[in-house]
């Protein structure tokens, strides 16, 4: 599945899980870190994808890549600011660490921003 996919998954609370071997990959991360950045425990990652704390990290982190795809125009360059851009107005943070710190709508009303041209 690809990055784009990923994002198409999109879907309600109510319905299936996203996958987070699949985000991992996708990010190029290691299921060490997604579990450090979701405040799961490592072996949740295998035993339990499932999980409602790591299902809203998954769910917001796509929020915030969808938005970012949004403005960036493409896909992989969405990915690449989510995790290696610092953002000044938020202390030179990743917007995938403020998906950590639960601050997800501070990072979409900041995308919206730039989007508008008011930011940046």
């Amino acid at each position: 599945m690809g990055r784009r996919e990923l994002l198409d998954q999109r879907q309600p609370q109510s319905e299936a899980a996203l996958s987070p071997s699949r985000y991992a990959d996708l990010l190029e991360m290691d299921a060490q870190t997604l579990a450090e950045d979701a405040g799961v425990h490592r072996n949740t990652i295998a035993r339990a994808p499932g999980s409602a704390k790591l299902q809203q990290f998954l769910r917001e982190s796509v929020r915030v890549l969808s938005a970012a795809t949004d403005l960036h125009g493409n896909v992989e360059n969405a990915f690449f600011w989510f995790v290696t851009t610092p953002l000044q107005p938020f202390g030179y943070k990743t917007a995938s660490t403020l998906v950590s710190e639960g601050r997800t709508d501070a990072v979409l009303a900041y995308l919206g921003s730039l989007n508008t041209g008011f930011a940046g």
